[in-house]
């Protein structure tokens, strides 16, 4: 039977493969238009009312934790990165190179963290990675050429890998809604900040292109809360490849509306994921 950590992990990666699917739609209506500080707003208010229905005793609901600074740049740094880098391309191979965090964050969380999965643990880890990196088409070195929308959304991977690693540590100290507010609250500042140093538009030329920014941020919000709720339940180097299979998610929403071909290949890299995330419930 999976746990509770493990279902959440699952949850997150759901939400967060929609995100990334909304996303998509958002930036390529208007190329001068990545909305991360909306997106941002809706998910601070999507964290104000969970802190309200889960009110932390002793603390209020405006409590900052400093330390989430740096997660909070980091984090937003890597929907900068991912939300440009889908200006262009396939949205499933961008969205498999940016769940490569998963990976990151393990080997990070077992160097540094000191946490020790078991071998099957490790095993299954290791399959939703590689399944994760096959989903994307990814075959040959040789073939292999620079893209930069590639490029960026490997550097949103490494955002978002050490992120949740400066996370791990700080979820041990403090509650989590108020390490969810404060992250939120930070992460506004941010995005303001990156939207406005790179030249883009803080709003779009037409209106209606705000509904999936707003989508995604509310997807998006519901995935953090997923991920941070788990993080109190299974070791940050398990959770963090089980969230990374959003692209599975995303895989089968651009099939189904944006005609984006899913192969017999691809279902068999679903396939392995799934088995990833059973080796990992033993």
């Amino acid at each position: 039977m999976l746990s509770t950590g493990i279902l959440l992990g699952i949850a997150a990666a759901f939400f967060w493969g929609c995100a990334d699917f909304f996303a998509k739609i958002a930036v390529t209506r208007e190329k001068k238009f990545i909305p991360i500080h909306i997106s941002n707003f809706v998910a601070l208010l999507v964290i104000i009312g969970y802190n309200l229905l889960n009110p932390t005793p002793g603390y209020s609901l405006f409590t900052i934790v400093p330390s989430v600074i740096l997660v909070s740049i980091s984090m937003t740094g890597g929907w900068w990165f991912f939300w440009k880098s889908l200006q262009s391309g396939k949205l499933t191979l961008q969205t498999a190179v940016g769940a490569s965090y998963g990976f990151i964050t393990l080997i990070l969380a077992v160097l540094f963290l000191g946490e020790k999965p078991t071998f099957l643990q490790v095993l299954g880890a290791f399959a939703i990675v590689c399944g994760v990196f096959l989903l994307s088409g990814f075959r040959s070195l040789k073939k292999a050429k620079f893209d930069m929308n590639i490029f960026m959304a490997f550097l949103a991977a490494l955002s978002w890998g050490s992120s949740y690693f400066f996370l791990a540590p700080i979820l041990k100290v403090h509650p989590i809604g108020v390490v969810l507010m404060s992250h939120m609250f930070f992460s506004q500042f941010v995005s303001f900040g990156i939207v406005i140093l790179t030249g883009n538009r803080l709003l779009p030329r037409d209106l209606n292109n705000l509904k999936p920014v707003m989508a995604a941020g509310l997807v998006d919000s519901l995935g953090i809360i997923c991920y941070y709720v788990a993080a109190g339940t299974i070791l940050i180097s398990l959770l963090a490849p089980i969230s990374s299979m959003y692209p599975v998610f995303t895989a089968f929403l651009a099939f189904i509306f944006m005609n984006e071909r899913l192969t017999k290949e691809q279902l068999a890299f679903v396939g392995m994921i799934i088995i990833g995330i059973l080796l990992i419930s033993l």
